[in-house]
């Protein structure tokens, strides 16, 4: 038989960014080997996991504090609130920021802005400092919402067409493992050393993954080299386009609206 030659998937880039999978570009790359391979997808998907590990110590310790020092249950609700409302703001600027800047910084200075916000809970004393809580919770999730955001974004960027599939299963997954592996770490570590330890361990995660993402070889890609300069003012414009962009095709309408009816269902069960 006469030998075929297979397709080559290239990453965008310069250097170790730019080298050439051999490999389909219909063939989708095993989760091992992709792992194994791409040395960026790889330090991308660590620092990820390192961060979820810490945001589930949070979770756990915030709310045992604000239970513990309030005795309320209304005091609880208002953190659940603060923690689904804070990434919901930020969401608008989170997407513009990752279109139009270094992604990669964009995620070291998340990382690390985040380490001075958890250590603020240690601060965090009797219930007068309630709203400190409150507020130290916003601001972490917030900068939650632009990782989150800018993660996704740049995941195209270091792995090839072959990969794209295989990188957003791994990162999905690794979710779901540290939503229960993180739980808990995270409820026992609160109960057996007390929530300021969850909390220490928890600025120490970002710390680890600020290192891990500073790994990562990234060539900014020419459409954010090139695009032009927007102001602080203006920063609601390319989300409002987007906005309009998908009021128009009612497919991605019913796509978006898909998972805040099935969390409001889902709510009706807690």
């Amino acid at each position: 038989m006469p030998h075929r030659r297979v397709p080559t998937a290239r990453v965008p880039g310069r250097g170790p960014q730019a080298r050439r999978l051999r490999v389909s570009a219909d063939i989708p790359v095993g989760y091992t080997r992709l792992l194994r391979t791409n040395t960026n997808f790889r330090n991308l998907w660590l620092g990820e996991v390192v961060s979820q590990l810490g945001d589930w110590f949070n979770f756990i310790a915030s709310t045992t504090m604000i239970a513990t020092l309030t005795g309320s249950g209304v005091a609880v609700g208002g953190l659940f609130a603060v923690r689904a409302v804070a990434p919901l703001l930020i969401s608008p600027i989170a997407g513009v920021l990752a279109d139009r800047f270094d992604r990669r910084r964009i995620l070291l200075v998340c990382d690390i802005s985040r380490i001075f916000v958890v250590l603020g809970f240690l601060f965090v004393r009797d219930p007068s400092h309630v709203w400190l809580l409150y507020l130290l919770t916003a601001v972490q999730l917030a900068f939650g919402g632009v990782f989150f955001t800018t993660k996704r974004a740049i995941t195209p960027d270091i792995v090839g067409e072959a990969e794209i599939g295989t990188a957003n299963t791994i990162s999905s997954a690794s979710w779901s493992v540290m939503l229960a592996f993180g739980a808990a770490a995270g409820g026992f570590v609160s109960g057996a050393f007390g929530v300021y330890t969850a909390f220490t361990i928890d600025a120490v995660t970002f710390v680890l993954g600020a290192l891990i993402v500073s790994r990562i070889r990234y060539a900014v890609p020419d459409e954010i080299r090139q695009a032009d300069p927007i102001s602080l003012r203006r920063l609601h414009e390319p989300y409002l386009e987007g906005l309009r962009y998908v009021f128009q095709r009612p497919e991605m309408v019913a796509i978006a609206f898909l998972k805040p009816a099935l969390l409001l269902t889902m709510s009706s069960g807690y």
